[in-house]
């Protein structure tokens, strides 16, 4: 499972492409040397790409987590709401 940091960087590069690691932490407020440690890490398992020297932006494997993630959290919201819905 990711991090909400990772999950959050997955989402800035998904809407504003082609970011630094000092935009995402701004974004994030969170500090670059964070977003670098997690970039690095993303970059690895292949879900981001280094697009220019500094600039970073998702792949097509990277959008596919995503999405995937999304789907899950709201799949897991869907059933928390059921639950509370249901009389115990």
């Amino acid at each position: 499972m990711f991090s909400l940091t990772a999950i959050e960087i997955l989402q800035i590069l998904r809407d504003m492409p082609r970011l630094t690691p000092i935009l995402i932490g701004r974004k994030l407020k969170r500090p670059p040397s964070v977003i670098r440690n997690v970039l690095v890490i993303l970059v690895e398992l292949g879900l981001v790409s280094s697009a220019a020297r500094g600039l970073y932006e998702l792949t097509p494997d990277g959008e596919e987590t995503l999405e995937r993630a999304e789907k899950r959290k709201r799949e897991q919201r869907a059933d928390r709401l059921e639950d509370s819905l249901i009389p115990t």
